[in-house]
């Protein structure tokens, strides 16, 4: 079977060469890359393919030509087009290691070892081909050679999360449990967001009857995907066999006593942030039945509607307020001694007898739900805290008010670490004002459930006072009442951690044509840019010079990242929205210029499903999610059917508006924030005030 299908691209390679005429001329290579992210694939390949008939072709055309075909799930045939370019053009490297890994994905071993082979020995040595050279001999069951090549790659490029990840595979082949623990580990550290690797891990720790950590594991798939069966079954089956409590193994974080804090300069004139408290990623509430909370000093727990004093007590003591036992529709309030001091049916807001330098102690929240660094923390904030009952969803509903640049305090090095240059954390700064502004004033998100802003990345993320430091004050208090306006208005003014190099509209990600939300470049040097579908491969297997590129302030992983998806996990999640059969192909619709994935078409042997919404490709794609919707896809087949998709990746976030890393690179360079926002946001500007 696998020989026909190698035979049948051979013989389409050849057909499709001596179609065109000898002297045809190729249509410009833009014009080509700007089919190819529209999703006019074969329109693109058109194009590329002249350059690859010729009797000395052009290696770039021939790598484009075969991405092309490779993306559209007709690996066979860029088999055969590779192929026939290497015999013309043996002594180029990467058409060497584009052949080798297109047989290493078709399951043609013997040839993906010989051209791996090839392309090592006149690429010196390139990572990227040790690393297939490797995963051919881990196959082959030559596991020596495998984990020899390993250690190369390991030792050229050390962030390299693939690397460890297989290791990890060659270490349980050998039955080396220590071993491979220690790989999948070293994947983890190198790239939280590689989940894919905790399975393995926890099926090991599992095995080897080290059941808290085996539990932990699962724990942790379960943070990111609550829904993933074999998580949600162990994480309650391995609860009688813990030697220790699951606190002691996954422990929150506690906040044992309060912090000082010193009011923002002219808070008397700011304006109250309603900021929603443990929400979920999308901004809404969880399911919450009992609150309990700690204040600095005295306080008044009074009815939020009539002001009526329903009880009162003294600093540090714990109180709770919890939905009725007997009644879903009333919330009760309960003193230190478990004694129920009063009830009420809409809200209640605790309020400092004394508000200078008071905070108050929140036990025991959620944070960062569905994400790999989510878990549990007390929330220490200022303000007054209003506890509200929701009807609908007999949940209880935390709004902290609290003064506008007090409450940027609490957002600022939650959302760009307080290390980085001054005038990247002043553009952050005047970013999260307007953005709660904006989000107050005009969008209303959250109207409904009483809150201007939720604490989580749907708005921005708010971890009060324990993020609060020096640094951070400083940019919020030099940027005092300064807001990005666009004609007048308070501009809406999403951010994101790092573009990857290239910035994406929000046209094109489908979020509407706003004038300020440009696709930007995140360097100096423009040629850099990708124009084909092999340089854009290149450029996410790479990492080049942009601003965004910043080891000394970010992880490796927040620019350049890598995961693995198994066919058949990535059948298991699709299967929640819809029964395509077994998956045969994800295939890439449309791109955004910056090299985004628009939309998606996930096909299976019972029907097709399209993805074209950035969150969802995101979810849908990686246990967990995705950083980026930035990747290329590479397909492995064996017997046919779609095995394993490898993705390269760049960037974190959305990718719409500042990128924080570039805003961090460019700072790092000497720009001011006002430049900082001016490239990333055309056309707006800086007010004292917004309207």
């Amino acid at each position: 079977m696998l020989a026909k299908r190698i035979a049948k691209g051979f013989l389409l390679f050849f057909l499709t060469t001596f179609l065109f005429a000898e002297d045809q001329n190729p249509a410009p290579l833009a014009h080509a890359y700007s089919l190819y992210l529209q999703g006019a694939h074969q329109q693109a390949l058109d194009i590329y393919q002249p350059a690859v008939k010729k009797s000395s072709p052009s290696a770039q055309g021939c790598l484009d030509a075969s991405i092309v075909l490779q993306e559209q799930g007709r690996n066979s045939e860029a088999v055969g087009l590779l192929d026939g370019c290497v015999r013309r053009a043996i002594a180029d490297p990467e058409l060497r290691s584009a052949l080798a890994w297109a047989y290493y994905h078709e399951g043609a071993l013997p040839k993906a070892r010989t051209n791996f082979e090839e392309a090592i020995k006149i690429g010196s040595r390139r990572p990227l081909d040790l690393l297939g050279a490797a995963q051919t001999a881990l196959e082959e069951k030559n596991y020596d050679q495998a984990q020899a090549l390993l250690a190369e790659v390991a030792e050229k490029q050390p962030r390299l999360a693939l690397a460890y990840y297989y290791q990890g595979k060659a270490y349980e082949a050998q039955e080396k449990p220590d071993e491979a623990i220690a790989a999948y580990q070293r994947v983890l550290k190198e790239d939280s967001h590689f989940v894919e690797a905790r399975p393995f891990l926890a099926a090991l720790f599992e095995r080897m009857k080290r059941v808290d950590e085996a539990w932990k594991q699962y724990a942790r798939i379960f943070q990111v995907d609550p829904k993933h069966v074999l998580a949600r079954e162990k994480k309650g089956s391995l609860l009688a066999a813990l030697t220790k409590q699951p606190d002691e193994i996954i422990p929150p974080k506690i906040i044992s006593k309060h912090t000082p804090v010193e009011r923002a300069p002219g808070w008397e004139k700011d304006s109250i942030i309603r900021v929603g408290i443990g929400t979920s990623a999308g901004g809404n509430v969880l399911p919450r039945k009992a609150v309990a909370f700690r204040a600095a000093g005295a306080f008044v727990l009074a009815d939020s509607v009539t002001g009526k004093e329903l009880a009162k007590g003294e600093g540090r003591e714990i109180w709770i307020i919890r939905v009725e036992p007997k009644n879903r529709y009333a919330a009760e309030i309960v003193d230190p001694k478990g004694k129920v001091a009063a009830t009420f049916k809409k809200s209640v807001r605790l309020k400092m007898a004394i508000s200078q330098g008071r905070t108050t102690i929140l036990s025991r929240l959620s944070y960062a739900p569905s994400y790999a660094w989510g878990g549990v923390a007390d929330r220490e904030l200022r303000g007054e805290i209003e506890i509200a009952l929701s009807p609908t969803e007999q949940s209880l509903v935390i709004i902290n008010l609290v003064n506008l640049e007090e409450y940027l305090y609490g957002v600022l090095n939650s959302e760009m670490p307080t290390n980085w240059p001054m005038e990247a954390l002043k553009a952050q700064a005047v970013l999260a004002r307007t953005q709660a502004v904006y989000r107050r004033k005009i969008s209303r998100p959250h109207k409904a459930l009483g809150y201007d802003v939720c604490d989580e990345q749907h708005c921005q993320v708010y971890g009060g006072v324990a993020v609060e430091t020096k640094r951070a004050k400083t940019a919020v208090d030099e940027t005092r009442a300064q807001f990005l306006t666009h004609k007048g208005s308070p501009a809406h003014s999403i951010f994101f951690s790092n573009c990857g190099g290239h910035t994406q509209s929000g046209r094109e990600i489908g979020w509407g044509n706003v004038a300020y939300w440009q696709g930007v470049f995140d360097g100096k040097d423009a040629t850099l840019e990708p124009q084909t579908p092999a340089q854009l491969k290149r450029w996410l297997q790479s990492e080049p010079a942009v601003y965004c590129n910043l080891p000394k302030y970010a992880g490796a992983a927040e620019f350049r990242w890598t995961r693995v998806v198994l066919a058949s996990d990535l059948e298991a999640r699709v299967s929640r929205k819809r029964n395509l059969g077994r998956i045969k192909n994800v295939i890439p619709l449309r791109r955004s210029r910056a090299g985004h994935m628009n939309a998606i078409r996930i096909q299976g042997t019972a029907g097709d499903l399209v993805v074209d919404r950035e969150h969802e490709t995101r979810r849908v794609l990686g246990l967990g999610a995705l950083r980026s919707t930035l990747f290329v896809i590479e397909t492995t087949y064996r017997d046919g059917k779609a095995y394993a998709f490898t993705l390269y990746g760049g960037g974190w976030g959305h990718g719409v508006g500042m990128c924080q890393a570039g805003a961090g690179g460019q700072a790092e360079a000497g720009a001011s924030y006002k430049d900082i926002l001016t490239h990333y946001y055309p056309g707006t500007a800086l007010r004292p005030e917004a309207n």
